[in-house]
């Protein structure tokens, strides 16, 4: 049986133990619209979305979660209201 996940559950498990607050906003967000429309918001690509918010072992997401988290920081005022 195929269990859909939300965002923020894929963001706790992949940056366990406790996801820093902008991946929670982040993932909040994309849980309320979509990631596109997240993406959208930050002017950013729904893949650059993912990456930041679902880093894995990969050098491409530890080089993107830093600038991720300064984007999702300085465009939170476009994305709370996406989660409210």
């Amino acid at each position: 049986m195929f269990v859909n996940h939300s965002n923020r559950e894929k963001a706790a498990a992949a940056w366990a133990p406790e996801p820093p607050a902008w991946v929670k906003v982040l993932a909040e967000a994309c849980d309320r619209t979509n990631q596109r429309a997240v993406a959208d918001q930050l002017g950013k690509s729904g893949g650059y979305v993912s990456a930041a918010s679902l880093p894995s072992s990969s050098r491409s997401s530890a080089r993107t979660a830093p600038a991720a988290a300064v984007t999702v920081e300085g465009g939170m005022g476009s994305i709370v209201p996406l989660i409210m």
